[in-house]
């Protein structure tokens, strides 16, 4: 496993952030070769602190501009139940329909 590839809890470093300071490393040398790069992390919190060190880099290169957000989508899975409560939602959320369900059967009243 190279050492782009290991998570901070693997390496056993006293420096947590070291292995992000060099898969950031490899991404911006690949991004400054005109390669496309992927970086996928493990987690939620792993995602976060790669972006943070990946975007520090091409900032101080002058790759991209401080102050531009990106938004990241967040999947959830919703049960039927979920889907047909609005409650389920939160602010902000973007709902994305596939169309993938067989829709919930109707019963009538009366």
């Amino acid at each position: 496993m190279s050492s782009s590839a290991r998570s901070p809890k693997m390496t056993g470093s006293a420096d947590a952030n070291q292995p992000y300071r060099q898969i950031a490393a490899d991404y911006l040398a690949g991004h400054e070769a005109g390669q496309n790069r992927l970086v996928v992390s493990p987690g939620n919190d792993e995602g976060h602190a790669l972006n943070a060190e990946i975007r520090k880099l091409l900032v101080e290169r002058g790759h991209i501009e401080n102050g531009h957000e990106q938004q990241v989508l967040v999947r959830r899975d919703f049960t039927p139940a979920q889907i047909i409560n609005a409650g389920s939602c939160q602010e902000d959320d973007v709902i994305h329909c596939a169309g993938t369900r067989p829709a919930a059967p109707r019963h009538r009243q009366g």
